[in-house]
């Protein structure tokens, strides 16, 4: 027993390790696309004004597709309220002060991206951490971490979103601290009582600050795994304020956390912002049932679904035997089912459409879940029978190996092609256009670059006034400038008439490069559309023709 014991251990090291190169290995590329460019900018006016300042006299901070301006910019002190909060703003003043000792923008990408990636690595070995903990036995416990670090390499979208310069990987630290934190106080291990309440009100009102719609999940979900305890408990023991006063530091914790979310609602307009955004987009409940479904298709296809939902009906199944284990890894997974429910249900509530940057946080949940009723009807199995490979067992164990197999198969081909990506370097449109101005231009903070996309990507890169923009700011003031260079996006068809007056106003020389056009420089999207790409797409029979680039005639090497 005990070389297989060692054997785990190494085995997990090496897992851990893997895990690790798949994540951090060829971070450097490619150039940060929109998103990203708008995080590491969202930083830099942070460092500059101490938030972030839409307006810097330069450049415009505002990528919110809003049709009521009052939505993105708070009119007071000229701070971008808009997307996302702004947690991600300030944790990434770590990488953009390490990144700007560096000279190469490969190397500055690479830098801020470990940071990120670095927070989301550690949300899953917090994970390992906490859970494990519900095993008292060390060779099960280095079982659980074996099948915990295999399930997360089967998420290619996780690995993907782990490290984007962007709020995933610090939601999902947060979360997992959350999560982590709840489930020890509450089924296997309690600790401190004002500990407790400062850790989970205080990772609450951060995980507001980083994304909110997660914070309102997690609060509702925990509010009602309490109601239920408490119902339990009484209609159990016959004693409310018993069960009322376990219950009492988590309500104190969920209070405390909405008294100092409260303000923040306020100030970012959460909620008249997403009213508008209804508005927008004819939000209705037809269109919550569309995103509804698609949120079910994602973790159909793209996560661990089915293993999860065939491991909590074994449990069902044998509910009064496995109550009579009165084991915490039940009340646990009883959580995470709740949990994914709720979060099910209130996430297609967000009115921009589903993406998958939105339901990773998920992914651990439905691993752990899977896991720990695997486990209780292992020894539920292994009570009933001496003998270990029983024919309960045994179905057990093939159920379980075989829908493990089938989401692996289900995402085989984005796990090849990422092995691909590991190993060699992906360009996108920016990876062209970026580093042709800077080898070109000797001042380029100096330049006048005119976009229709990933307009914050140049002003990172080469501290460049970029005009137009994906959201066209200011475009009456902009359309009667003559920028130096145009980087038109054909893939994308914002303003194209604004781009024509460029064209009638100077002579540009036209620089082709051997890259199809393409919406985004790259995206960690596996599911709905624009995809990322794993591999440069130099066929000669793009739909959007080559990446092209317009230089003002005469004007190199200023």
């Amino acid at each position: 027993m005990k070389k297989y014991f060692i054997f785990l251990k190494i085995s997990n090291l090496i897992l851990g390790l893997v895990l690790i190169v798949c994540v951090f290995k060829n971070i450097s590329y490619p150039l940060f696309w929109a998103d990203e460019s708008m995080t590491i900018m969202g930083t830099e006016r942070v460092l500059q004004y101490g938030y972030p300042k839409s307006h810097d006299g330069k450049n415009t901070l505002n990528d919110l597709y809003c049709t009521d301006p009052k939505m993105a910019v708070n009119e007071e002190d000229d701070a971008f309220i808009g997307g996302a909060s702004w947690g991600q703003y300030y944790y990434g003043t770590i990488g953009y002060a390490l990144a700007d000792k560096a000279d190469d923008m490969y190397t500055k990408t690479g830098i801020v991206r470990s940071t990120f990636a670095f927070i989301g690595i550690a949300g899953i070995f917090l994970l390992i951490y906490f859970m494990s903990g519900l095993f008292t036995n060390g060779f099960t416990k280095q079982i659980f971490i074996f099948i915990f670090l295999l399930c997360e390499f089967t998420s290619c979208t996780l690995l993907l979103h782990l490290k984007e310069v962007r709020y995933y990987s610090i939601a999902f630290f947060i979360s997992a601290f959350l999560l982590s934190i709840y489930v020890r106080y509450r089924f296997y291990k309690p600790f401190n009582n004002i500990l407790f309440i400062f850790l989970l009100s205080a990772s609450s009102w951060l995980l507001f600050n980083t994304f909110s719609p997660l914070y309102f999940i997690f609060s509702l979900s925990i509010g009602l795994s309490e109601i239920i305890m408490m119902v339990f408990e009484y209609v159990k023991t016959k004693k409310l304020m018993d069960s009322f006063k376990k219950s009492l530091p988590v309500i104190v914790s969920l209070a405390i956390a909405f008294f100092a979310v409260s303000p923040l609602l306020i100030y970012f307009k959460t909620f008249a912002r997403a009213e508008v955004n209804y508005s927008d987009l004819n939000f209705n409940f037809s269109v919550y049932k569309t995103y509804l479904a698609l949120v079910i298709g994602y973790f159909e296809n793209r996560e661990l679904f089915w293993l999860a939902l065939a491991m909590r009906i074994g449990i069902l199944l044998n509910i009064k035997k496995v109550m009579t284990l009165n084991s915490p890894l039940f009340k646990a997974s009883n959580y995470f089912t709740l949990l994914f429910i709720v979060f099910v249900f209130s996430i297609p509530k967000i009115p921009t459409g589903i993406f998958s940057r939105y339901l990773i946080y998920m992914q651990p949940v439905l691993c752990l879940s899977a896991i720990f009723d695997f486990f209780l009807l292992f020894k539920l199995f292994l009570n009933d029978q001496k003998n270990i490979f029983n024919a309960k067992t045994v179905v057990l164990i093939i159920t379980f190996s075989g829908l493990f197999s089938y989401t692996v198969l289900m995402n085989l081909p984005y796990l090849r092609s990422h092995l691909f990506e590991m190993t060699h370097q992906y360009k996108g449109p920016l990876d062209y256009t970026i580093p042709f101005i800077k080898s070109n231009f000797t001042e380029t903070d100096k330049l006048v670059i005119a976009t229709n996309y990933e307009e914050t990507s140049y002003m990172y890169y080469l501290k460049s006034k970029v005009i137009v923009g994906n959201m066209c700011n200011n475009i009456a003031s902009d359309s009667l400038l003559s920028p130096d260079i145009i980087s038109r996006r054909y893939a994308l068809t914002m303003m194209p008439g604004v781009f024509d007056k460029f064209h009638k106003q100077a002579v540009y020389d036209t620089i082709v490069f051997p890259l199809n056009d393409a919406t985004v420089n790259n995206i960690p999207e596996l599911y709905t559309e624009p995809q990322h790409k794993f591999v440069s797409d130099t066929s000669s029979n793009g739909q959007n023709g080559q990446v092209i680039l317009y230089v003002k005639k005469g004007l190199r090497n200023r």
